[in-house]
């Protein structure tokens, strides 16, 4: 889980990180189908689940990364603020974002913690229509695809 205020000096610690990012590696490259879904049932879906079929499918995809330290790198390194994040100091990209923005976050996200959905909405604010969905996990459009799909709808209908 994300530690507020803790972050990762280079890439190289990132990778040497052996709780988050080898062990999900070290899964990838075991092919370990077990495993991986075990992480994703704890971690990812919560609370619903693909039908098996898909879940299937998704876990073979899955096992197919490659890239996986460079996604964790990409991902805990990104910054368009004007501040520096513990990593890096931001590109100040944010202020070239001019449109509304819609986001959806569960409240029991253990990957992207609601604290981190909360910081983006105050980095944007007004601009931003932050919704937490009670209960929903990281993947928030398996838990409430219907409240989303409506949500989202309505969104574009109303910036159009």
């Amino acid at each position: 889980r994300p530690i507020p205020g803790a972050f990762y000096s280079s890439r190289e610690e990132l990778i040497q990180d052996t709780r988050q990012v080898g062990f999900i590696r070290s899964i990838i490259n075991n092919r370990d189908e077990a495993k991986l879904r075990r992480v994703w049932d704890r971690g990812i879906y919560i609370n619903k689940r693909p039908d098996e079929s898909d879940y299937n499918e998704y876990i073979q995809e899955m096992l197919k990364q490659r890239c996986n330290d460079d996604a964790y790198w990409s991902l805990a390194s990104f910054n368009i603020t004007n501040d520096f994040t513990g990593i890096n100091n931001g590109n100040g990209h944010i202020s070239d974002i001019k449109i509304p923005i819609l986001a959806f976050h569960g409240e029991k996200d253990y990957i992207c913690e609601p604290w981190q959905a909360k910081d983006n909405k105050e980095a944007f604010g007004k601009q931003m229509d932050l919704i937490m969905l009670d209960g929903a996990g990281h993947s928030s459009f398996t838990d409430y695809p219907e409240e989303i799909g409506n949500k989202f709808s309505n969104f574009v209908k109303d910036i159009l």
